[in-house]
């Protein structure tokens, strides 16, 4: 279980985390966009990581105005929404090879699991060209 599906239960339900998976798996998000919107509209997906980048850091410094905002679009109550911004403390972050080499491990865990069918290079599927912009945003 995730954000804000554990605050929800937590502070609605009266739920207790008797376990979490801290350590276990990398908890980064990714922007995803196909090779052919990167070839052709290199400058549109540049920009919108930048954007993403720059109102990421507006909310670690505004979360309750975060959760209020989305609170309103996604009409989940306000104070688990807090509650999960406050535990997520999302950033955005350079893509170097640390980051590729979580990723990989995790990646490699899933496919022994049998989540996931065969094992995926990692390293193919991020372009860190963007990652220049991200660290821009800063």
């Amino acid at each position: 279980m995730w954000e804000p599906y554990v605050s929800f239960a937590t502070l609605k339900d009266k739920a207790r985390v008797i376990a979490d998976g801290e350590g276990l798996t990398p908890t980064i998000t990714f922007v995803v966009a196909s090779d052919s919107a990167i070839a052709t509209k290199r400058a549109a997906v540049q920009d919108l990581v930048q954007r993403l980048n720059k109102a990421r850091l507006w909310s670690l410094d505004h979360l309750g105005e975060y959760a209020k905002s989305t609170a309103e679009l996604t009409k989940l109550p306000e104070e688990v929404l807090l509650s999960a911004y406050t535990a997520q403390r999302t950033s955005p972050i350079v893509i170097d090879e640390n980051v590729v080499k979580e990723v990989q491990k995790a990646s490699d865990r899933s496919t022994r699991y049998g989540i996931l069918p065969k094992t995926l290079d990692v390293s193919k599927a991020v372009d860190r060209s963007f990652t220049a912009a991200a660290a821009g945003s800063n």
